[in-house]
């Protein structure tokens, strides 16, 4: 009769990376072949060699059937990122002992404050941010030229290159005409399906262009057009010369549980079939004079380059099309150089940010999670990770690069809009290099590293989908030129501020911490692939998954460099197989790819976003695709931050074990990052209650001890913060919508 001791965990988890707790809890298990098989009594010892001597804690023998405890306070305290070793010894019931193999986990910086980062700083954009998808107040200056005969066509709000809004300058005419396009991809119908429509705003013949404002004869010389959009108001103003005075109600109405409209998005200039010439382009905040971008077009490095061609202080856009977002994600590039005489024997990078980021490490994942780092109250709490980066490091100048995005820190949060945690994004990291000589080298986020807002993550949202423009992408990601002239000093943002509750003040003070990540990351859970794939209506292409499902995807690519596609995603389908997306709300739900043209194909996977569907539809993103073979294969990736199933059931009866299959995946989608009610639609909150009714049966289904303690620290954290004498809030983390005197369901949660 065999017996085992397995699955030894600390804290939850099998040989965890960046423990920051100073007495953490192991456990195990006995597996045994014979019935009546337990446990009577048991010894732990740890050791920092994995020979297990000398020992630093001994438990001695503990005469119990519970297989868990934890360090106690008279072990040595333990070392800021080490490596500890420990196994442990059971007796069953007939007093014979069994050991378990040697297992580890490994510290992180072990304190919650800017004293354990050896000077490390919060780095991001030298500029001001903001987040486009929710500014309603903004203003864009400037100048322009056209050819007789050519019109000067100008974007805003553009969500994608079917939903905008244009303003046609025609200096032929002396005209201004402003049209909003929509794909009305909400609207669709079993009969009809997407019917785009072009809608004149405004003046139904167009806006006059004075001889005031522009002298006759000077109409294709340089003029200067400054746009200015306070909610649904706008005026207009060439050469100073009101043209239009603050019209209300012009620009497009929000709407209610549909996609936004009428804020800054993106911006560009449309001249297909035509030519203008474009100079000192602004884009900025009237209410707080605060200017996100500024651009002469000296050279290729700023961020709106990419509309046409740079040559000479001139931006000419011909026959083209093309967007940017003013405050797009932002990229910081930092250089390592090891020391060529010793050998390294193990590297960590702590890093973190105010956003939701991914780093790279010579052009290779750090590690192939998704949405670090995780959601918390960013107010109070946010999370760092740690990453064994000792394989990707080499000799000489190493490179990391981190992206960030605005995640749930300054992106949608729930009903309750954007920006609940801050407005500008950052990133702060630590790398540690040991050598086998025992000494170490260290790398911190300063301002030494460089900065760029011109990279390939154009815009990101977790609700609302990603726009990613490959023609941006460094030419080689394992080395990259930082001589480039995009990158330039990085700009250091001030550490968090002190925490401000949603009600009333702090009776005593309360800190803000960055403390070592609690439970699971978010993973590939498994991998989906279609099983049928239609085009309805014309140019639109739906692939089935077959399963409702709750990711992303992972698009293999082959087509020309420029050409863009649109992606959506729904859980249901009309009955002619067009997709249905009406539920989903307030939340976009789109990606955009645009192909950089590698003749070896090319690879998409949205990593800052995540989507609840069943059916992708991918279509041209400003023109129609003919055929979908642009598109070598499609995958699904279920993302859960639960992956390990834990219990089963099955019956005879297939309607039964249907329903089984049903509720294990409705929560597999609803254990991404937090515990939600829905994973697709403009809500994906931890609601308390739902987590308090269904924790049962998710344990019985799957591995959810550690992602259930880092959830029960959200809800602490929520008591905090709501500050409201203990009550529980609606959701945690907190941040998105709150009854201001709770609700007794959700209170039930303790």
């Amino acid at each position: 009769m065999s017996t085992s001791i397995v699955k030894c965990r600390t804290q939850a988890q099998i040989t965890p990376l960046g423990v920051d707790c100073e007495t953490p809890m192991f456990s195990w298990q006995m597996a045994a072949s014979r019935t009546g098989a337990k446990q009577s009594a048991y010894r732990i010892i740890v050791s920092k060699d994995k020979t297990m001597t000398p020992i630093i804690w001994d438990s001695n023998i503990v005469k119990s059937y519970i297989q868990h405890t934890a360090l106690t306070a008279d072990c040595t305290k333990l070392e800021p990122s080490t490596r500890y070793y420990w196994k442990v010894f059971v007796w069953d019931e007939e007093n014979m002992m069994h050991e378990s193999e040697v297992t580890w986990f490994e510290t992180g910086l072990m304190g919650k404050d800017a004293s354990v980062w050896n000077n490390a700083q919060w780095i991001g954009s030298p500029k001001q941010t903001t987040n486009t998808a929710c500014l309603y107040s903004y203003q864009m200056n400037v100048d322009f030229k056209t050819d007789i005969g050519n019109k000067a066509g100008i974007v805003l709000s553009a969500r994608n290159k079917d939903n905008y809004v244009l303003f046609d300058v025609d200096m032929d005419n002396r005209t201004l005409m402003i049209y909003e396009y929509c794909d009305n991809a909400w609207d669709g119908s079993t009969k009809e399906g997407h019917i785009p429509t072009v809608t004149i705003l405004g003046s139904k013949v167009g806006y006059i262009i004075s001889k005031d404002a522009v002298s006759e004869g000077l109409e294709h010389d340089w003029n200067k057009i400054s746009i200015t959009v306070n909610n649904r108001e706008l005026s207009v103003s060439i050469n100073n010369v009101t043209i239009i005075q603050k019209e209300a109600d012009l620009m497009p109405n929000a709407g209610f549980f549909v996609p936004r409209r009428g804020c800054l998005f993106s911006i560009g200039f449309k001249q297909l079939g035509s030519t203008a010439y474009y100079d000192n382009l602004v884009i900025s905040d009237p209410k707080t004079n605060t200017v996100f971008q500024n651009e002469s077009f000296s050279d290729e490095s700023g961020i709106f380059s990419v509309l046409g061609s740079c040559n000479d202080g001139i931006l000419t856009v011909k026959n083209q099309f093309e967007l940017a977002c003013p405050v797009p994600a932002i990229n910081l590039l930092g250089t390592f150089h090891a020391n060529p005489s010793k050998k390294i024997a193990s590297a960590r990078l702590y890093a973190t940010a105010r956003g939701s980021y991914r780093v790279k490490v010579n052009g290779i994942d750090a590690d192939g999670s998704f949405f670090a780092p995780g959601f918390t109250d960013y107010r109070l709490r946010i999370f760092y990770q740690t990453y064994d980066v000792t394989n990707l490091l080499h000799e000489g100048e190493n490179q990391l690069l981190a992206t960030v995005g605005k995640g749930y820190y300054n992106g949608y949060c729930g009903y309750s809009g954007p920006m609940k945690y801050g407005e500008q994004n950052s990133f702060m990291g630590r790398m540690i290099v040991t050598y086998t000589d025992g000494s170490k080298d260290e790398l911190v986020t300063d301002n030494s590293w460089l900065f760029t807002d011109k990279g390939a993550v154009v815009d990101s949202d977790y609700l609302d989908g990603e726009n990613y423009d490959a023609r941006l992408l460094p030419k080689d990601l394992s080395h990259i030129d930082n001589s480039d002239k995009r990158w330039k000093a990085c700009g250091v943002l001030p550490w968090p501020s002190k925490p401000v509750p949603t009600n009333g003040t702090f009776t005593n003070p309360v800190k803000f911490e960055l403390t070592a990540q609690e439970g699971p990351s978010a993973v590939i859970e498994r991998v989906l692939t279609p099983i049928s794939m239609h085009e309805i209506p014309t140019g639109h292409f739906v692939y089935d998954l077959g399963q409702n499902m709750v990711g992303t995807v992972r698009l293999h690519l082959k087509g020309e460099r420029g050409l863009s596609i649109k992606l959506r995603y729904g859980e249901m389908s009309y009955a002619n197989g067009e997709i249905y997306i009406k539920n989903i709300r307030s939340a976009a739900n789109t990606d955009t790819y645009t192909f950089s043209g590698d003749e070896n194909g090319e690879t998409f996977v949205p990593s800052f976003t995540s989507h609840g569907f069943r059916y992708v539809e991918i279509t041209g993103n400003g023109c129609e695709l003919s055929d979908i073979s642009c598109v070598t294969s499609l995958e699904g990736l279920v993302l859960c931050n639960t992956p390990n199933t834990t219990g089963s059931f099955e019956c005879s009866d297939p309607l039964v074990n249907q329903l089984q299959s049903n509720i294990q995946w409705g929560q597999r989608g609803n254990s991404l990052l937090v515990y939600t009610d829905c994973p697709q639609r403009n809500e994906r909150m931890g609601w308390t209650g739902d987590a308090q009714v269904f924790a049962p049966t998710a344990a019985f289904n799957m591995d959810v001890q550690s992602f259930m303690n880092k959830w029960l620290l959200d809800v602490r954290d929520g008591q905090l913060m709501y500050n409201r004498q203990g009550a529980v809030p609606d959701t945690a983390p907190l941040g998105g919508d709150n009854r201001p005197a709770g609700c007794a369901g959700w209170q039930m949660l303790l």
